[in-house]
């Protein structure tokens, strides 16, 4: 849980595991800069003072612990479908939830819709093609129109199904506003929503059996635990 500007505690959860390791790599990083800093700057004042130096246990008491070491903090798992859930409910006691896109897919996104210059927190921008459909794996004639979270991924799949020929214009949607429409009762009856497919990032998998191993019997994600950092 990290405390924003507003001061409300947020949690996020990564449709990449490449994104969740960048960000915490990024998090461990400015982690330690600040705790050098501090760690210089009393040892300044110790001296100016002409008190005896620190100890270690001393100084680890005052600087603290970096909460996004590799000994604090390690990426986790969970499916979409609980992301969504929490995300979705908005505040849920004091603290908010978000689904956070990958930085390359924002930037994606963005080009391709021009009449935007940002993209608001919590909105996952989603790929596809207009009249695009792939066979279901095992079920011959039956077709599904996929939705990527990748643009890279969606152009790898025309390439596949159409060798050589060069793809239609890469249309991008959202997230939260489609399944919106998946469950919205009023609207009218749409067979295209039914064929709907949301494809993870191809390496996705593969990447939450590694999460899981390294958790070994902790628990992914732990309701009404949290760990705050300022």
């Amino acid at each position: 849980m990290v405390v924003g500007e507003d001061a409300n505690p947020v949690a996020y959860f990564f449709t990449t595991y490449n994104e969740a390791q960048r960000i915490l790599k990024l998090a461990n990083e400015s982690a330690i800069q600040t705790m050098n800093e501090l760690r210089k700057q009393e040892i300044s004042k110790r001296r100016a003072a002409g008190e005896k130096p620190f100890s270690k246990g001393e100084m680890d008491e005052l600087v603290g612990v970096n909460p996004w070491s590799s000994e604090n903090a390690r990426i986790s798992t969970v499916p979409l479908s609980f992301a969504v859930t929490l995300a979705s409910k908005g505040k849920i006691k004091g603290a908010f939830f978000r689904v956070s896109p990958a930085e390359e897919d924002v930037v994606d996104a963005l080009a391709l819709d021009t009449t935007k210059n940002d993209l608001p927190e919590g909105k996952v921008p989603l790929f596809y093609f207009e009249n695009f459909e792939i066979e279901i794996p095992g079920e011959s004639g039956q077709v599904q129109i996929p939705i990527y979270f990748l643009k890279s991924q969606l152009l790898n799949e025309w390439q596949k199904s159409n060798p050589g020929k060069e793809p239609p214009p890469v249309k991008v949607t959202e997230l939260f506003s489609l399944l919106t429409s998946m469950v919205d009762s009023k609207a009218p009856f749409n067979e295209d929503l039914e064929k709907l497919k949301l494809i993870p990032p191809p390496d996705s998998a593969v990447k939450a059996k590694l999460c899981m191993r390294k958790g070994g019997k902790s628990e992914p994600f732990k309701m009404g635990e949290r760990i705050i950092v300022l």
